[in-house]
C-alpha cells in the first residue's frame, strides 16, 4: 500500500508538472503571436506579382526570351519577399524573448539581512551650521550687543573706492589723428607714479579722461601729450543779454551801442533793434544787446536804466533778456520748426501742451498745472526752461 501511495503521489507530481509546462508553452504562444501586418504585406506582394505574371502571359508581342527573363525576376521577387517576412518574424520573436528575460531578471528578491550586515558601516561627522550660544532670531540678535572685536575685519582690497568726479584737476584729451587710440598713447608716454596721474579712463571715439593730483601735474601731462593729443575745452558760458524798452522812434543800433559804451565803458558784442509788433509800423521799438558780465551788472543790477542820446534824449529801462527758442510745430522749447522731429501738436483752449507732456512722462511726480496757455508767463515748463538756460550764461 505504501508503494502504491508513493507511486500515486509521483504520478500526481509529474502530471502537475506536465500540465504546468503545457500552460507555460501555451502562454508563450499567446504572448508572441505572429504580427498580422507582415502576413498582409506578404499577401499583397504575392497578389501583385501574380497579376504581373498573368499580364505577362497575356502579352503576345513580347519575345519568349523577354517573357522568361521577366518570369524569373518575378519568381525571385516572390522568394525574397517570403524570406524577408520570415526574417522579420524571427527578429520580433527574439526581441520579445530578450524583453521577457530582462523583465524576469528585474524581479529579483532584496538582499538578505546577513548580506546587509556584511556592508561596511559609514560614519558621518555632523557639524552644526549655527554655532552654539548664537542667537537665531532677529529679536535675540538685537538684544545681544555686538562687541567691536567680534566684527570681521574687511579686506582692504574689497573696500569700495569713491568714484572719480570731474573737477579742475581733470581733462579730456582726443587724438589729433582720427582712428588712433588715445588711451594707448597715454600709456606709452606717461608714468602715473612720477607724473602724478591718479585716474585714466578710455572714452568713445579714442578719447581719454585723465585726473591728476593738482594743476601743475595736469599741465605737465598736457605738455607731454601735446604732440599726439589735444585737450577738449570745456563748454564755456556765454555772455548775458539785455533788453532796452521804450526807445525813441528814430533810434538806431549805433546810438544804442554808443549809449552802452558811455554807461559801462564796454563795447557790446551784438545789438539789434526790433518792433514789439513786427507787422505794425506804428508800434514802439525795443533793442537787445549782448554785453559783457561787467556791463550787465552795471546796467541791470545797479542802474536799471540807460540814457539814449541823439535827436531825442530818453532814459529807457533795462532788463535781463534770456533768448527763448520755441518750435511752432510742437510748441516745445529749445529747437526750431525746421529741426523738429515731432508730429504737429493740436492745442486745446486753456490747456498747456508742455505741462501736459511733463505730467504724462512723469506720472508718479507731482502733476503740474495745465489750465493756462502755452505762452503764459506763469507756465511751469517755461519757468524751468528759463532757469536751465540761465545756468549757461555768465552773469558775473
Amino acid at each position: 500500500m505504501a508503494n502504491t501511495d508513493v507511486e500515486s503521489t509521483d504520478n500526481n507530481v509529474t502530471n502537475n508538472s506536465s500540465n504546468e509546462g503545457k500552460k507555460g508553452r501555451n502562454r508563450k504562444k499567446k504572448g508572441t503571436p505572429p504580427p498580422s501586418f507582415i502576413d498582409n504585406y506578404l499577401k499583397e506582394t504575392n497578389d501583385l506579382i501574380n497579376s504581373c505574371l498573368e499580364l505577362l502571359d497575356q502579352s503576345n508581342n513580347l519575345k519568349t526570351s523577354i517573357k522568361t527573363g521577366m518570369k524569373d525576376n518575378f519568381t525571385k521577387l516572390k522568394e525574397n519577399s517570403v524570406n524577408f517576412a520570415n526574417s522579420v518574424k524571427t527578429q520580433i520573436k527574439e526581441a520579445a524573448a530578450k524583453l521577457a528575460e530582462k523583465a524576469a531578471g528585474s524581479r529579483t528578491q532584496p538582499p538578505s539581512s546577513s548580506a546587509q550586515n556584511q556592508l561596511p558601516q559609514l560614519t558621518f561627522s555632523h557639524t552644526p551650521l549655527i554655532p552654539p550660544n548664537r542667537p537665531t532670531t532677529y529679536a535675540a540678535v538685537i538684544k545681544k550687543p555686538v562687541q567691536m572685536h567680534q566684527l570681521k575685519q574687511q579686506n582692504p582690497e574689497l573696500v569700495p573706492k569713491t568714484p572719480i568726479k570731474l573737477n579742475n584737476n581733470t581733462m579730456v584729451l582726443k587724438p589729433k589723428i582720427t582712428g588712433q587710440d588715445g588711451f594707448q598713447l597715454v600709456k606709452t608716454a606717461i608714468n602715473p607714479y612720477t607724473d602724478g596721474v591718479t585716474f585714466a579712463k578710455p572714452l568713445p571715439g579714442g578719447g581719454v579722461l585723465i585726473a591728476c593730483q593738482d594743476q601743475s601735474k595736469l599741465k605737465n601731462v598736457q605738455q607731454k601729450l601735446q604732440q599726439n593729443l589735444t585737450p577738449i575745452l570745456k563748454k564755456e558760458k556765454r555772455n548775458p543779454e539785455i533788453v532796452i524798452h521804450r526807445l525813441p522812434k528814430l533810434c538806431t543800433a549805433q546810438e544804442i551801442e554808443q549809449a552802452i559804451v558811455n554807461s559801462t565803458g564796454c563795447n557790446p558784442q551784438y545789438t539789434k533793434v526790433m518792433r514789439y509788433r513786427h507787422d505794425d509800423p506804428n508800434s514802439g521799438i525795443f533793442a537787445t544787446a549782448v554785453v559783457t558780465p561787467a556791463a550787465w551788472q552795471l546796467l541791470v543790477s545797479t542802474h536799471g536804466k540807460i540814457l539814449i542820446g541823439g535827436d531825442s534824449w530818453a532814459v529807457c529801462p533795462v532788463a535781463n533778456n534770456i533768448p527763448l527758442i520755441k518750435c511752432t510745430q510742437c510748441h516745445q522749447y529749445g529747437h526750431l520748426k525746421k529741426y523738429c522731429r515731432l508730429p504737429v501738436a493740436t492745442k486745446e483752449a486753456g490747456t498747456c501742451l508742455n505741462c501736459t507732456r511733463v505730467n504724462q512722462k512723469n506720472p508718479s511726480a507731482t502733476p503740474l498745472d495745465t489750465k493756462h496757455d502755452t505762452h503764459s508767463k506763469n507756465c511751469t515748463s517755461l519757468i524751468n526752461h528759463l532757469n536751465a538756460v540761465s545756468k549757461t550764461i555768465q552773469y558775473e
